[in-house]
């Protein structure tokens, strides 16, 4: 997984615990995007102006929307004076999920030692607690952990990011990565149009089942829910319905044309005549 997807991911992730404003969505995605464009240097220079027009908003609501990025963590920003952009540096959430998984994995050892001490404390005692102590008191150490972490793997698993999900069928059906291009237009879906994940996963998901996999296909059919005010699952139900209904209605008002079948011709009668004398006409 590249460096710009990765970031993605981890910054949808945090979304899901903290919030942050529609602007300063929309200046973390064009920082990120200028970040991968400029070589992914650790620091980069932007103009305010160009951030204007990557996110759409005027000069104050870039400015507040930068102050929020700063406030929540995600970025740090120094003024060069005069007319020179200013220096950017956005903070790694790939590396802070890195050290959160670190410290879960740390407390998660520590969790197990307590475990087996409180196992073999259990174990010692007379009153043999139940059939779970019963299988431990081998003191083996590796069944031990085994039956511990049986027991516990759903304690530290990670929830699943929707826009994770989002990538990994866009693999599935495309047989790539998404770009950063690809990642943009979904996100300005997301952001702007208000469309759930789940939505984007089921247009591009039908784009398997159509006759060419082409991501024009994807992105036409995305574009006719936008125009059609389809944002969810059920308001894509209740748009197809109504399309079904109207087919439905066409068909039942169209007039019948009636075909005429053609008749088998008669037969002209022959009427008994005396031959007509040609020479005789003559002079």
């Amino acid at each position: 997984m590249s460096g710009y997807t990765a970031e993605i991911q981890a910054f949808y992730d945090w979304l899901e615990t903290n919030e942050l404003s529609t602007s300063g969505i929309s200046l973390f995605h064009a920082l990120l995007s200028i970040k991968y464009k400029a070589g992914w240097n650790e620091n980069f220079t932007v103009a305010t102006p160009v951030l204007e027009v990557r996110t759409g908003a005027g000069r104050r609501t870039v400015e507040r929307a930068r102050q929020e990025l700063e406030e929540k963590g995600l970025i740090t920003w120094s003024s060069r004076g005069g007319r020179q952009s200013a220096e950017y540096t956005l903070i790694s959430l790939v590396r802070q999920d890195e050290r959160q998984v670190e410290r879960q994995d740390f407390d998660k050892n520590d969790a197990q030692q307590d475990e087996r001490q409180f196992v073999r404390q259990k174990c010692n005692e007379n009153d043999a607690p139940d059939v779970v102590y019963d299988n431990l008191c081998d003191k083996n150490d590796a069944k031990m952990t085994a039956l511990i972490e049986k027991n516990n793997k759903n304690k530290y698993a990670h929830a699943r990011a929707d826009f994770n999900t989002i990538m990994e069928t866009w693999k599935d059906v495309f047989g790539f990565d998404m770009k950063p291009s690809h990642i943009e237009r979904v996100v300005d879906h997301l952001e702007h149009d208000g469309m759930e994940e789940v939505l984007i996963v089921e247009a591009i998901e039908r784009t398997r089942d159509a006759d060419e996999t082409v991501m024009n296909y994807t992105w036409a059919m995305l574009r006719d829910w936008m125009k059609n005010g389809v944002k969810t699952m059920r308001d894509l139900i209740e748009y197809e319905q109504r399309y079904d209904e109207k087919k439905a209605e066409f068909r039942q008002q169209r007039p019948k044309l009636h075909v005429v079948r053609n008749e088998e011709p008669k037969e002209r009668p022959v009427m008994d005549r005396d031959p007509i004398d040609l020479l005789g006409m003559e002079g």
